[in-house]
Parts: C-alpha cells; structure tokens; sequence
C-alpha cells in the first residue's frame, strides 16, 4: 500500500484524480504543524498534501494532537482515499488503521 502511495501521488490533482478514490494507500509522515482532536483530524504531509482522515479513534487524535518535547511525532495510517480537492490540494480518507510513535 505504501508503494502505492508512491505511485498514484504525482497523480491525485491531474486529470485522473478521479481514478484514485477507492484506492487503499498507507502513509507515514511527521506531524509538522498543530493538530486539533476533532475529526476529522487534518494533517499536512511534507510535500505539501493535506490529508483530512475520518475514523481516527479519539485516543490516536489526542496522541497526534499532543504537542511533545523531544522526539517528534510520527503519524502511519492505512487508508481508503473517499475524495480529492485539486484546488486545495486536499485528500480526503477513511481510515482503517493508525499508529502513532515518536523516534
């Protein structure tokens, strides 16, 4: 899934965005920004995407959201991408699983 990420990226805000939703895709990213603990929880990826996840549990958005000294927070969610904003360059996902770790 993660290869798949990869792959269909360079795609999600051409002309065949469309194609894309349905697909299952796995990411990890550092959480570079302030995240709020309501769904849907928003984060915004290095390159500049930004994913807004439904079905995150409450537990794994307070643990993103919690700001932490030290080593920073890294967000891994398996996906299902339901929408895509070209414009706001915004991916909309069902999320099926979430880890969050700190390195």
């Amino acid at each position: 899934m993660e290869q798949r990420w990869r792959t269909i990226r360079p795609d999600l805000f051409g002309d065949k965005s469309k194609q894309h939703i349905g697909a299952k895709i796995r990411f990890t990213s550092i959480v570079m920004h302030d995240v709020k603990p309501e769904s849907p929880i928003i984060i915004r990826l290095q390159d500049g995407i930004t994913i807004q996840a439904t079905n995150v549990s409450k537990r794994h958005r307070i643990e993103i959201a919690t700001p932490r000294k030290g080593p920073p927070t890294y967000v891994t969610m398996e996906a299902v991408i339901t929408s895509i904003d070209p414009k706001k360059r915004v991916v909309s996902v069902k999320a099926t699983k979430v880890e969050v770790t700190w390195h």
